[in-house]
């Protein structure tokens, strides 16, 4: 953590955190179930409120049966009934802040050290008025590294008004109270991609140009945009999942060995290594799925990616001639998310029937897994082989210590800890890749629901 951060964040004896956006797919879904689960673990749970903030004339109770009917939220809603009060807020109107100052000062009466964080679960065009009517209401205070708020991404539409943004919050608040939420850096197999490269010196040696043949990094859903369809038809998948998340996976494959595994040094490793990725029009593609116009909310002629398939190169002699690809895309055959590494052959494989190549996988979804595969003797015949598999799966052998990617991160938030949520500079250079992906624009196609990819077993 940072040593400024540090001296600010004391031992918290309340915690409050408050939920922008409480009505809507994310919060049911993932925060509230999260925020479920850190009050089950809390040694003090009576410490934390969690306040919904939502336009809807609610009372708690109101809310509570509106999480329970929704069928989203699959947790235990008595729990949350006895931390979770509902409050009346129209983001735009400074006026109707006033309730939620005055429950502000009623539940932090006499207590010196509470933990606030505001978690803004909102699209883009909010974040700049919610901010705004914080400060006005005296609910944050530029300086107080107690009181945080985070951004849900993604961090605007373009780079323009992300750049917009991000000047007026770096304005408003000190860099350390503003964390930018990218939930795949909470995947359990994404932290430990690092660990994975650089405590081993296996991995290490083998990871560059030498042995390396390609890399790639495949997020594949079989769900179309679901009852998100004005929120999708505006950003797409390049930023709904390009610019954020496998970007910052890419960033984490390249980088180069940081100073140390403070946030700082990592994300200057990273955005080190964002800067030499160049993309490579000629063996990409987006594409949109047949059936995505007649969604609702969606523009009938609307020229919106919902797949793509993207290949880089990375400007360094570590990685000269390796292709890096990112596959990503809805209505596909099969819900996965894994990276693959596979390796060049062998200098004697010639001397063998049925070598396969060596492939170290990172499943990060649906289980949190380390694969290698390898080849080895296995019926006596001394020239033949087969593949054997190294394996070692995390979410079998330490399900209770592996952590839902929204949990870890509100964890990280509670303590101030900042190496999970990407700096602004990260996010700049990942906005230089998507220009150049919309300047140089690949082959568009339209493609069938169920297009199946391949997989990593096949």
């Amino acid at each position: 953590m940072n040593l400024e951060a540090m001296r600010f964040i004391k031992k918290m004896s309340k915690l409050i955190i408050t939920l922008f956006g409480a009505t809507g797919d994310l919060t049911l879904r993932k925060l509230l179930p999260a925020l479920e689960n850190i009050i089950k673990n809390e040694k003090h749970p009576e410490n934390v409120t969690i306040l919904a903030i939502g336009r809807r004339k609610f009372t708690s109770e109101d809310y509570l049966n509106f999480v329970v009917e929704s069928k989203l939220f699959k947790g235990d809603i008595n729990l949350l009934r006895k931390h979770l009060i509902y409050v009346e807020v129209d983001a735009y109107q400074s006026a109707t802040y006033e309730n939620l100052h005055l429950l502000y000062k009623g539940l932090t009466k006499n207590i010196a050290d509470v933990r606030t964080i505001f978690y803004l679960a909102v699209s883009p065009e909010l974040f700049m008025p919610i901010t705004e009517n914080l400060k006005a209401n005296k609910l944050i205070k530029k300086g107080d590294l107690n009181t945080i708020i985070a951004f849900e991404k993604p961090f605007g539409h373009t780079f323009e008004d992300a750049l917009y943004i991000n000047e007026y919050l770096e304005k408003e608040l000190h860099r350390n109270q503003i964390y930018r939420v990218d939930h795949y850096l909470g995947k359990e197999m994404i932290q430990n991609i690092i660990d994975l490269r650089f405590s081993n010196t296996l991995v290490s040696a083998l990871w560059s140009n030498k042995y390396i043949s390609e890399v790639k990094v495949i997020v594949s859903e079989k769900d179309g945009i679901l009852n998100r369809g004005a929120y999708y038809d505006e950003v797409g998948v390049l930023n709904d999942m390009v610019q954020s998340h496998l970007l910052q996976v890419l960033a984490l494959l390249i980088m180069d060995i940081p100073k140390s595994l403070s946030s700082k040094d990592i994300s200057k490793a990273k955005i080190k290594a964002l800067k030499k990725v160049k993309y490579d029009a000629s063996n990409s593609l987006l594409g949109q799925y047949d059936g995505y116009r007649q969604e609702k909310g969606v523009s009938e002629d609307s020229l919106i990616s919902t797949l793509a398939f993207l290949t880089f190169a990375v400007e360094d002699k570590r990685f000269a001639g390796v292709p890096f690809y990112l596959f990503t895309g809805k209505k596909l055959a099969k819900k996965e998310a894994y990276i693959e590494v596979i390796l060049k052959d062998a200098p004697g494989s010639h001397l063998f029937k049925n070598t396969s190549a060596n492939r170290l996988i990172i499943e990060l979804a649906p289980e949190s897994r380390i694969s290698l595969e390898i080849n080895g003797r296995t019926d006596g015949n001394n020239n033949e082989v087969s593949k054997l598999v190294l394996d070692h799966c995390f979410t079998c052998l330490f399900p209770s210590a592996v952590k839902e990617a929204y949990e870890a991160l509100f964890i990280e938030m509670i303590n101030g800890h900042r190496t999970l949520f990407p700096s602004w500079e990260e996010i700049s250079v990942s906005w230089d890749i998507i220009c150049q992906i919309r300047d140089e624009k690949p082959r568009y196609i339209i493609y069938e629901p169920g297009f199946n990819l391949g997989g990593k077993n096949e």
